[in-house]
Order: C-alpha cells, then structure tokens, then sequence
C-alpha cells in the first residue's frame, strides 16, 4: 500500500514550449494536491480511495481537473507556490 506519492508530469498538452507541466502530491486517507505550473491552475480534492501509483495518481489528477472537480484553497495555493518555485530553479 502507497502512504506518500509526490509527482511532475507533462501532460503532453502544447500550453507552454515545455509542455504542460503538473506537480501532484497525495498521502493515504487525505486530499490530492495539484499544481498546474504551466498555466497558473492549482487545487485539491478527496480523490475517494485508499491507494494509487503513480500512473493512478497522474490519470486521477487529469480527470479531476479536466472536469472542474476540485477547489482552489490557500494549502493548494501554498503547494503551487512550492512548485513553481522548484520548478523555476532547474
């Protein structure tokens, strides 16, 4: 069983010259966080399971955000401060 997942993808998507680039994090029994680095969309929802991987996590982010289903909150707008701080430093 999966207790922590933190993850970067690139969806593939043309937003940006380097794509489109999501950091995802979620721990057992909490809320999924994301951050949208590419476009400037954050957010968090309960994604309503007890375990994922990775390609779970990144299928689950993408339908959540694709369809609205998530909330823009100041702990996922912490997170995509975060993020697109990492982000910009590589």
């Amino acid at each position: 069983m999966t207790e922590r997942l933190h993850i970067r993808f690139d969806t593939g998507r043309p937003y940006q010259e380097d794509g489109q680039i999501v950091y995802a994090t979620w721990s057992e029994g909490h809320m999924v966080k994301f951050a949208d680095v590419s476009r400037g969309v954050y957010g968090r929802f309960n994604p309503n399971t007890e375990d994922m991987d990775e390609g779970e996590l990144e299928r689950t982010v993408m339908r959540y955000y694709d369809d609205g289903s998530y909330e823009q909150t100041s702990a996922a707008f912490k997170y995509f401060k975060e993020c697109n701080r990492v982000e910009n430093a590589q």
